[in-house]
């Protein structure tokens, strides 16, 4: 039996930096809501804000950012039915236009993570190391041709080394 469902989004931009936006479905009616606002303080400095909320899964996300030259610190909150899920602030220093460096906290847990990002011709590396647990590598290539692109993954658990998975794939633009 053929399925039928419409699925609907608007979205509203302000030339003054705010704005907003709705989704939703004919099943569910009203999915997600979400509103922001982005500002610059001075010509180095810039402020964003942004929240959502998803009906369907109950999650209210909360995030704050300021960017000045090439440093950004960045705080994001996730509550379920009203109950603090996480509350993660995370510092980026650009280190050259194609990589940057960032620290990461979870605040509720104290669980630290280092992540670093560096942009390849035609594709790009992200290696996160989590003390004590992990370290996680994404590499996506699309130098090899102009119509899909190779992503490698691995995961390699610290304490169970035998537990490591990687992947690789392939996707076709057709």
């Amino acid at each position: 039996m053929l399925e039928q469902r419409l699925e609907v989004a608007s979205k509203w931009d302000s030339s003054r930096g705010f704005g907003a936006s709705l989704s939703g479905n004919s099943d569910d009616q009203l999915t997600n809501v979400r509103g922001y606002l982005h500002r610059r303080v001075s010509s180095r400095e810039k402020l964003y804000f942004a929240s959502s909320y998803n009906f369907m899964s109950k999650y209210f996300k909360l995030s704050s950012k300021l960017d000045v030259g090439d440093t950004s610190l960045k705080c994001q909150g996730l509550m379920k039915n009203g109950l603090l899920g996480s509350l993660i602030l995370t510092g980026t220093q650009r280190l050259s236009p194609s990589e940057s460096l960032s620290p990461s906290i979870n605040l509720n847990t104290g669980k630290l993570a280092y992540t670093w990002k560096k942009l390849l011709h035609g594709g790009s590396f992200v290696g996160i190391f989590r003390p004590g647990d992990s370290v996680s590598m994404r590499w996506r290539d699309k130098s090899v041709s102009n119509n899909g692109e190779w992503a490698t993954r691995a995961f390699i658990p610290i304490t169970d080394i035998k537990n490591t998975q990687i992947s690789i794939s392939r996707s076709w633009i057709l």
